[in-house]
């Protein structure tokens, strides 16, 4: 992501725009950025988020979580300029 881009416009994102409903809950639990640029290019910042996938009737099956996790990814990159890594 974009070193300016806020944490907030992320989560804004996932709560209002992602039509997963297996999506129950997200939490960023790491920011990383390098000035140097070695690593990562110093405008930039990867940013990583847990997701909580849960159905309350069943167990979820692999190709569900796989479903609705590329809806997120895919609802992401196009309202964002971020890319998954």
């Amino acid at each position: 992501a974009p070193a300016t881009l806020a944490n907030a416009e992320i989560e804004r994102v996932l709560a209002s725009k992602v039509k997963a409903p297996l999506l129950v809950g997200f939490e960023c639990f790491d920011v990383f950025r390098d000035a140097s640029g070695e690593k990562l290019a110093a405008d930039r910042k990867s940013i990583a988020y847990r997701l909580h996938y849960r159905a309350p009737d069943r167990t979820l099956k692999t190709e569900e979580i796989d479903a609705a996790h590329k809806n997120v990814v895919g609802t992401l990159t196009s309202a964002l300029p971020v890319t998954q890594r």
